[in-house]
């Protein structure tokens, strides 16, 4: 159950022990009546009943559960309070706001970034839903993945208005990786608008590296100058596109 729960799949699972824990009616799956073998059918029906928006957000609930039960490192901090007779320290994914929201979309490594806030005990939570992010002081947007895929999702209207409702509020944003291309105002890797914070584009590297006779995409060391010359040191890439803004006062 537990690794199915970490893909986001919901979780048909018997009520006894502490399976309860786990999946929760409704949010991250159905509960059996170990008693009524008809109960399995019944599951089954309801799941099989919902739409669309409604599976997603039973795929999301059980991502969002077993993320909140199974965490290491909050888990032993708990562990070491009681043992010293301690109050436990509420977990970073409890309550309805956070200091940090990650946007969760389905661009892949959510998960490092809450590790990583967690660690630092800052509390985070995922974002999925538009009216999550009201709640939030800032929001980071990570993302591995297609320029399209990303912003069909940013782009819905609901999740559009949320979005720019933060942004004017001058609430901070941080994009990583395709996040950061999320920014701009669109890409040459797709069709879809971006979310244009940045005025300018993404554009392909292919050209210039064959110019070049570099390899395409880039993926190695490099060294990092600022825009006002300091030399910032060697960087790991791996990546085929770049954003290019419109105004220099845009790169650091």
């Amino acid at each position: 159950m537990m690794e199915v729960s970490s893909l986001g799949i919901p979780v048909l699972g018997p009520e006894i022990c502490g399976v309860p824990e786990l999946v929760l009616e409704g949010v991250s799956g159905f509960l059996l009546n170990p008693n009524q073998p008809e109960s399995i059918l019944q599951a089954l029906k309801k799941l099989l009943a919902l739409d669309k928006t409604e599976y997603k957000a039973l795929r999301q609930g059980s991502w969002q559960t077993q993320r909140r039960i199974f965490q290491d490192r909050s888990n032993f901090r708990q562990l070491v309070s009681q043992l010293k007779g301690e109050e436990a320290p509420q977990s970073v994914f409890e309550g309805a706001s956070a200091d940090v929201g990650v946007l969760s979309v389905g661009t892949g490594n959510v998960g490092v970034w809450l590790d990583f806030f967690q660690a630092e005990g800052i509390k985070a939570m995922p974002v999925s839903e538009p009216s999550q992010i009201q709640g939030c002081k800032g929001l980071v947007l990570p993302g591995v993945g297609h320029f399209d895929a990303a912003m069909r999702r940013l782009n819905e209207p609901e999740f559009r208005k949320a979005l720019e409702g933060h942004f004017q509020a001058n609430k901070p944003v941080l994009g990583i990786c395709l996040g950061m291309q999320c920014l701009m105002q669109g890409s040459e890797e797709g069709q879809e608008p971006g979310l244009g914070w940045i005025p300018g584009k993404v554009i392909s590297l292919k050209s210039k590296a064959e110019k070049q006779g570099e390899p395409w995409p880039h993926v190695g060391w490099k060294a990092v100058v600022s825009a006002q010359g300091t030399d910032l040191g060697r960087f790991y890439f791996t990546h085929g596109y770049a954003c290019a803004p419109n105004e220099a006062d845009s790169i650091s």
